[in-house]
């Protein structure tokens, strides 16, 4: 990990325990949650929104009006003034680490492991919840699904990223194992041959 990339850590961290600290004080963490979920899904479908809030050719002042203008109403007066706060700071370049780590907290606060997977092909809701229930009998806890990435690539069954593991049960990772075996295999017989 870069320098660049704990210190954002850091920073999010600091502000993610000051809000989610604050919501639960005024027992609004859910309200809060779901405040950063709707922020972090728009700056991931508007993409330009991102750039202008991390451009330090605009100030502080304007990108809070903006923000206040986009999300008054929309947004509980503790998310509306926590951005406030983040934006006269100059740290709204920070805004997805903040709310990846809110989401930390929050999944420790309620025993969650977030769990991401990757298929071959694209899962119906019904067989994510079926997955997920799956997932969660397995490591004998409760999963929060973080991400479900599509990669064509494997063919077929399934890698499930939680904690610091990554089980890696797919076709192409088996079909990789079975042929070093038998390669392995045959540079034994040649070498027994040899003798």
């Amino acid at each position: 990990m870069s320098a660049d990339s704990k210190k954002n850590l850091r920073i999010g961290d600091i502000y993610a325990q000051a809000v989610f600290e604050t919501a639960e004080e005024q027992q609004l963490p859910e309200v809060v949650k779901s405040d950063l979920e709707f922020l972090g899904s728009v700056f991931n479908e508007v993409a330009d929104l991102k750039e202008l809030l991390w451009s330090p050719y605009f100030t502080r002042q304007y990108k809070a009006v903006l923000l206040e203008k986009m999300f008054a109403g929309r947004f509980s007066q503790l998310t509306m003034n926590f951005l406030m706060v983040v934006a006269r700071h100059n740290r709204l370049k920070f805004l997805p680490a903040i709310i990846a780590g809110f989401d930390r907290l929050w999944d420790q606060r309620h025993g969650l492991v977030p769990v991401q997977i990757t298929v071959s092909q694209k899962l119906d809701d019904p067989r994510v919840k079926t997955l997920c229930s799956e997932i969660s009998s397995a490591l004998q806890r409760k999963i929060r699904l973080t991400d479900s990435i599509v990669d064509p690539s494997i063919i077929g069954g399934i890698i499930i990223h939680f904690a610091d593991k990554v089980i890696d049960n797919t076709i192409r990772t088996r079909l990789v194992n079975a042929v070093q075996t038998l390669t392995s295999q045959e540079k034994r017989w040649t070498k027994f041959n040899e003798i």
